[in-house]
């Protein structure tokens, strides 16, 4: 996680008020994943933090660690911590956390929440910030500051009156309610927490019967966010915007339904599949957030210099070196004889690449209305190969299966695509190859093959503007429909669109000017650079959303009943 200066001294002045307030000089961190990391960096060789020393870090998950994060011991309790206080690094599980300070589980040692907030009063601000915002690597807080706005960072389930809204009346009227036909305050819950329960569960297929237990009790969080969030933005000098993540947890979406209906102004942060580049966009409708919009096809033809201008890009990429935001790093590539070889691919067979997502991706859960398994599209894939002698179905599911861990429950996607895939008797068919998630560049297989599959991932843009290769796409990703690709738009046009590729592997020249078009569009004028160093060339992008959180411009309320005032002059 990128934690910029601005994001750790704002966390670091809340803590270090606290520990004032309780005489407290040796702290440990409560979490050993993507937050801690970020604030460890802030934190020198002497192990102070917020004037206190970090004596060691709680890791409760159970999961192999090394002895030591940064020269500081790793624990596997609070019992073993030598401190007077614990403050909580890892802001999604925080408000847990503190329940069960309450509950007496960690005895009298004092349990500090840098995300929650107690006193309503700290709501005054211009800005509140999800923490789940700051994986994509944009200083918001440190723009935020730059323009004279202020902030406060806190987590959803960390706003004030969440543990006293009562759920029980809701749920003895809707006991025998099916999960997927809940709604509170005309809101589809199932909607907004299927997002979360494909984390927990690890798969994008939610059953609403036999995943119910999953989703009560995501769906009484969800509504326990959503009525502390409206009561948050209806009072007096509430923030008049709000940042969260992607939309993929029910934290964020429950957050911005309440924000969209008190006349809150929404802003979502979303990674791109080029590094050190991120989306920023205003949500004024709550299914957008479920992806970026579609962006038109600029009116301006592509011209030598823009065509030069992306090529140039492309050809300076080093994938395998690039650190991205939120992502896998790629292997080396290797070149297309010796991949060939090392996979048992006929040099005579054409390649049909199926390039995989994480059963939690965004795009997998909300965008991908008939087909949202890879293994599902590999089979369906498999089947049409099968009628095509000389071609050859090789699956690449995607890289974070082998190093990432899902946002929700912390735990590593063993439950991937490749775990099921690995056994699915599809992969004993010789027309079909697969590659483990840490194996081979994508970058090498998209060179490698004839065309592409996927579902939606922002790989196939890459493999027809980088490669000019065609791709199938399924599903309903944010450049669908942009000309570039061969869409599928339901299950039974998956088939008739891969045979149709199969038939005539080939990309118009059209096709490929219209995906240099929509990528150079993407690049240089509609993406922000996340670097924390080049917030100052932000701006100069003009990039709408980010302008309008920057300069507080207002935003009319649909319901003059829920009016909040702007707060921004």
């Amino acid at each position: 996680m990128h934690c910029s200066s601005t994001y750790a001294g704002h966390i670091e002045s809340r803590v270090a008020t606290r520990l004032s307030s309780i005489g407290a000089d040796r702290i440990a961190l409560l979490g050993a994943g993507k937050f801690t990391r970020g604030l460890l960096s802030h934190i020198g060789d002497d192990h102070q933090f917020a004037g206190a020393l970090v004596t060691g870090i709680i890791d409760e998950s159970g999961a192999e660690q090394p002895t030591e994060m940064q020269g500081i011991p790793l624990l596997r309790s609070a019992r073993e911590a030598d401190c007077d206080a614990v403050v909580v690094s890892t802001p999604m599980h925080e408000p847990e956390i503190l329940r069960r300070s309450g509950r007496g589980e960690f005895g009298a040692m004092p349990i500090i929440g840098p995300h929650t907030i107690a006193d309503p009063r700290e709501l005054r601000v211009d800005t509140l910030l999800l923490p789940e915002s700051a994986w994509f690597g944009l200083d918001l807080p440190g723009l935020l500051e730059q323009a004279g706005k202020s902030f406060i960072l806190a987590s959803a389930t960390g706003l004030p009156g969440f543990d006293l809204i009562d759920t029980a009346p809701f749920w003895s009227e809707h006991r025998d309610t099916p999960a997927d036909r809940l709604v509170w305050d005309d809101l589809d819950l199932h909607d907004v927490v299927k997002g979360s329960a494909a984390c927990v569960l690890g798969r994008a297929d939610i059953d609403p019967v036999a995943d119910r237990q999953t989703l009560v009790q995501l769906v009484d969080e969800g509504i326990r966010i959503y009525e502390s969030a409206v009561r948050c933005f209806s009072g007096a000098g509430a923030p008049s915007s709000v940042v969260v993540a992607n939309g993929l947890l029910h934290h964020q979406r429950a957050v911005a339904e309440a924000a969209l209906r008190c006349g809150t102004r929404v802003f979502a942060v979303e990674s791109s599949c080029f590094p050190a580049l991120c989306r920023v966009e205003r949500i004024t409708d709550f299914n957008r957030m479920t992806s970026a919009p579609h962006v038109q096809q600029p009116a301006i033809e592509l011209d030598e210099a823009r065509r030069s201008r992306v090529t140039s890009y492309f050809e300076k990429r080093t994938p395998h070196t690039e650190v991205r935001v939120d992502s896998a790093p790629q292997p080396a590539p290797g070149t297309t004889e010796s991949i060939r070889g090392r996979l048992g691919i006929d040099e005579n067979n054409r390649v049909l690449l199926l390039l995989g997502q994480v059963c939690t991706d965004t795009a997998l859960v909300y965008r991908a209305p008939f087909v949202n398994d890879v293994v599902r599209l590999a089979q369906l894939a498999s089947e049409v190969v099968s009628g095509f002698p000389r071609w050859t179905l090789l699956i690449k599911p995607h890289p974070k299966e082998a190093s990432g861990v899902d946002p929700v429950a912390g735990n590593p996607y063993l439950q991937g695509a490749f775990d099921r895939l690995r056994l699915d008797p599809i992969v004993q068919q010789p027309h079909v190859r697969l590659v483990e998630p840490s194996e081979h560049s994508v970058y090498a297989l998209m060179r490698l093959a004839d065309a592409g599959l996927t579902i939606n991932s922002q790989s196939a843009m890459e493999m027809v503007a980088m490669y000019a290769k065609p791709v199938c796409l399924v599903g309903q990703a944010p450049f669908g429909g942009a000309g570039f690709t061969r869409d599928a738009t339901s299950t039974a046009e998956i088939t008739s669109a891969l045979k149709a590729v199969l038939e005539s592997p080939v990309l118009a020249a059209r096709q490929h000017d219209l995906a240099l078009r929509y990528v150079h569009d993407e690049l240089f004028e509609h993406l922000v650079p996340t670097d924390e160093s080049a917030a100052l060339n932000i701006m100069p992008r003009r990039n709408p959303a980010l302008a309008a959180l920057m300069s507080g411009e207002q935003i009319v309320c649909e319901d003059p009943s829920r009016a909040v005032p702007a707060g921004i002059p």
